[in-house]
């Protein structure tokens, strides 16, 4: 088991999450967020991605269709009074702007006749690579947030988010993002996937932070690391590896204790007012489950099958229903899968009771079952990730204080 290489960073990790209020997941009938797969083709050929560009491995309709989705959405709505969040998704969501203009335009009215008592946040994930008016206004009429998919700087992007013929998109994107920012302050967020292409150019996800900040301005930065999955799906981009971008071990470390590092540093600079023990930065209190995400979301492909989330696409013992039942027996099997979701607990996993991290680590079971073929075996390569990135973190907090030798660090034993 990877352990925390510095005593004083395990230190300091204890003394901050000792008091952390742990609480059991609950099986609710709660739905926070339902994302739509509205596409399920690309206009890209990442060859990292885990999505199979939209298909994830299916085959099924290209397009989601607006109608049947929304008796199952408006039946949803008022039995549960109202959903926070649909968020669209793809492959390209943007490849189907009629179906989202569609859904969002039908939610605005049933609110306003008073037919659902919630109005909810729309989000839409997206290459930003197909802008025109219409886009722009669709996202200005209905608040939509935006979330880019950006891998870096030209030198980056350019080699990984690319067209079928292998072009590049880096201006395209980048054009897009300040077109946005200047007309209505989005995106909201920019998510890079971090791989060993970065690693070969001597590029740290902390030089991502840096150049998205100085480009585009201060908003959320996602970065996360390129995930091969062993046992799901094959990767359809022209007989690229996924094992092509994920990086070693030690790769992964070194560049996420550095980035957690650099993210605390830099939140204790921009908020002088935080105080510097570090016990207001820990969400308190905690749930003991892999991922409280897939306890309150729910995943509809364009064919209408259901899941947790995108990740169990594809796995029947996962598929919690159609939305052509007619509700017929949602409730029962969305109680079952969330409930054995619910049993993936952190204090009761024999690896991850043992962990430095246990009380904070927030990992995807959907990826443990892909690559270990079980959503109860955590994932070596993820828990490096997790605990480098967490020390590196308690490290940054321990350097605004001056007593921590941030050369004191390595790695130790793996899963």
């Amino acid at each position: 088991m990877r352990r925390f290489i510095n005593p004083k960073i395990s230190r300091r990790y204890s003394a901050l999450s000792d008091e952390l209020e742990i609480l059991p997941p609950v099986s609710s009938a709660c739905i926070k967020q339902v994302i739509l797969n509205v596409a399920s083709i690309c206009n890209m050929c990442c060859p990292y991605c885990f999505a199979s560009q939209g298909a994830y491995g299916l085959s099924c309709p290209n397009f989601m269709d607006a109608e049947p989705v929304l008796v199952f959405l408006k039946r949803l709505a008022i039995k549960r009074r109202g959903i926070e969040q649909i968020k669209f998704f793809g492959g390209e969501p943007f490849l189907n702007v009629q179906c989202i203009e569609i859904i969002c335009s039908a939610f605005h009215r049933w609110f306003a006749c008073g037919e659902i008592v919630k109005m909810p946040f729309f989000h839409i994930n997206t290459n930003l690579t197909l802008l025109d008016q219409a886009i722009v206004e669709l996202i200005q009429t209905y608040n939509i947030s935006i979330t880019v998919g950006l891998d870096g700087p030209p030198k980056i992007h350019d080699r990984l988010r690319v067209y079928p013929d292998g072009r590049g998109s880096f201006e395209l994107v980048d054009k897009h993002i300040i077109k946005l920012v200047t007309i209505c302050g989005q995106p909201r967020s920019i998510e890079a996937v971090y791989t060993a292409e970065h690693a070969r150019l001597g590029v740290l996800p902390s030089a991502l932070h840096e150049f998205f900040g100085e480009r585009y301005g201060e908003r959320n930065f996602i970065i996360h690391p390129s995930v091969s999955p062993f046992m799901g799906l094959p990767a359809l981009n022209k007989g690229k590896n996924f094992d092509d971008q994920e990086l070693d071990k030690q790769m992964l470390y070194d560049a996420f204790f550095d980035y957690g590092r650099y993210v605390m540093m830099k939140k204790l600079c921009d908020n002088p007012a935080l105080p510097k023990d570090g016990a207001s930065l820990l969400k308190n209190p905690q749930i003991d489950c892999q991922c409280d995400q897939c306890l309150e979301d729910i995943f509809i492909t364009t064919s209408g099958d259901i899941y947790p989330c995108s990740g169990f696409v594809g796995r029947e013992e996962f598929r919690i229903g159609n939305i052509g039942d007619d509700g017929q027996g949602f409730d029962a099997s969305l109680e079952l899968i969330r409930g054995r979701l619910s049993n993936s607990r952190r204090s009761t996993n024999q690896t991850c009771k043992t962990c430095p991290i246990s009380k904070t680590c927030k990992t995807c079971p959907a990826a443990m079952l892909q690559r270990n073929g079980s959503i109860h075996v955590p994932d070596g390569y993820l828990c490096t990730y997790h605990i480098g990135f967490t020390e590196g973190m308690v490290s940054g907090l321990e350097n605004c204080s001056g007593s921590i030798n941030l050369e004191d660090r390595g790695v130790s034993d793996d899963i």
